[in-house]
């Protein structure tokens, strides 16, 4: 499988649209406005301690299987209620203990 083709741009030249492929490889902001506005948004991101209170960063701030493991686990416990809720008691053996009444039946 190949890498995707890069995606061309357009670029004025005079008074003519050129398409190209931007390969400067820069993506830092030009003009001060951008870099002012960058600078801002970077000042009032939240700390990794916030991001973890909040539930989006899962463990550690370079922990990169955090986010996996917590699949993981939440998967195992799944499959863990699912296991549960196939072994449960009929209906109809909760009313011969007496734990449901025979018009509290969900099958009838």
């Amino acid at each position: 499988m190949s890498a995707p083709a890069p995606i061309p741009i357009n670029t004025n030249v005079g008074n003519n649209t050129v398409a190209g492929v931007d390969e400067a490889h820069d993506l830092s902001p030009t003009s001060a406005m951008d870099r002012s506005k960058m600078d801002k948004l970077f000042a009032n991101r939240p700390t990794p301690k916030e991001l973890q209170d909040q539930g989006i960063l899962k463990g550690e701030p370079n922990d990169a299987l955090a986010a996996k493991k917590k699949k993981l686990e939440r998967s195992m416990t799944e499959d863990r209620l699912d296991k549960d809720i196939a072994a449960r008691p009929s209906p109809e053996e909760l009313i011969k203990k007496g734990i449901l009444n025979a018009d509290e039946n969900p099958t009838a």
